[in-house]
């Protein structure tokens, strides 16, 4: 691993331990508040199968897998977080939550996670693929996700791209650390390719403005977010 790799990943991890230790899953104020949008639609069409199996890629706390549990009573949902205190929350939080038995976590890296071919019903990635080690290991986890995913099955994937972050005392750039920082043209004609024989159902870009402390820093971050759908026929 190169420098720059180790320091964006240590920044990653710091970040998500302080924002772990501070916050609770479903907490009004944080971004742990509620679970994806999109994701909550499509457990609509998940709830009519019989025993539905799901892979939550970053499941990080639980903020994705344990609302599908909710309304999924009787999936298998796979959480794949690398960090160790994320896990342990994300148990902890399944029990609390009362859908333990649903919930199946694997603390590894998940570069490392073998996809099982034909396997899943719905598998999600959400501002997660970015963290991973390069470009051309993000195309790799998506093909695996592609063959991971049974007939009808359905993807689910969000990316932060084109990152901006002004610091707003002096209006200048700051250089944030991401593993993979990612350009949404780039990743626009990957997601095509690798999704030609699949029925895409949304691929926006959404530009995303917030005012947070950064470092230590008052700052303008800016990103846009390419949100992803696709079922396979």
């Amino acid at each position: 691993m190169n420098t720059a790799f180790k320091e964006a990943r240590s920044q990653t991890l710091n970040y998500h331990i302080d924002y772990y230790s501070k916050h609770e899953l479903f907490e009004g104020g944080s971004w742990l508040e509620k679970p994806d949008a999109i994701v909550m639609e499509l457990c609509k069409e998940i709830k009519k199968l019989d025993a539905p199996k799901i892979l939550d890629l970053g499941a990080g706390v639980g903020r994705n897998s344990i609302a599908i549990a909710q309304i999924l009573n009787n999936a298998q949902i796979d959480c794949v977080e690398f960090l160790d205190l994320a896990c342990k929350k994300l148990d902890a939080n399944a029990a609390k939550h009362g859908v333990q038995n649903s919930i199946i976590s694997h603390c590894l890296d998940l570069e490392t996670f073998v996809i099982r071919k034909n396997y899943y019903d719905l598998i999600i990635a959400i501002s997660v693929l970015e963290h991973c080690s390069s470009f051309a290991n993000i195309e790799t986890i998506i093909q695996k996700v592609i063959d991971g995913t049974k007939t009808k099955g359905i993807n689910r994937l969000e990316f932060t791209t084109n990152r901006n972050v002004i610091d707003q005392d002096t209006n200048q750039k700051i250089n944030t650390k991401v593993e993979t920082p990612l350009q949404s043209d780039d990743l626009e004609t990957l997601l095509k390719e690798k999704y030609k024989n699949w029925v895409i159902t949304k691929l926006s870009l959404e530009p995303y403005k917030e005012n947070l402390l950064y470092e230590g820093k008052e700052v303008i971050w800016q990103s846009i977010q390419l949100n992803f759908i696709a079922q396979k026929i």
